[in-house]
C-alpha cells in the first residue's frame, strides 16, 4: 500500500461563471458536462482508492456552494 494521500476540492452545482455572451442552450451542455466529469470522477476516486493507489481520499466537498 502506498502512502499517497488525495485531496478531492469538488464545487457541487456543476455551475461556474460564464461569459454573458454564451447562449442558454451551451451554457446548458456546459453545466451538464461538468456535472458528469464529477460524478464520474466520484466513481473512479473509490475505484483508486480500492485498487490500493491511495491509503486516504480526503473530500473536502462545500455543499453550500
Amino acid at each position: 500500500m502506498t502512502d499517497k494521500v488525495l485531496i478531492v476540492l469538488q464545487e457541487n452545482s456543476g455551475r461556474v461563471p460564464l461569459p454573458e455572451n454564451v447562449s442558454p442552450d451551451l451554457e446548458l451542455l456546459i453545466f451538464n458536462v461538468i456535472d458528469s466529469l464529477a460524478e464520474t470522477f466520484e466513481d473512479l476516486k473509490s475505484s483508486l482508492q480500492a485498487a490500493g493507489k491511495y491509503k486516504f481520499v480526503v473530500l473536502l466537498t462545500d455543499a453550500a456552494c
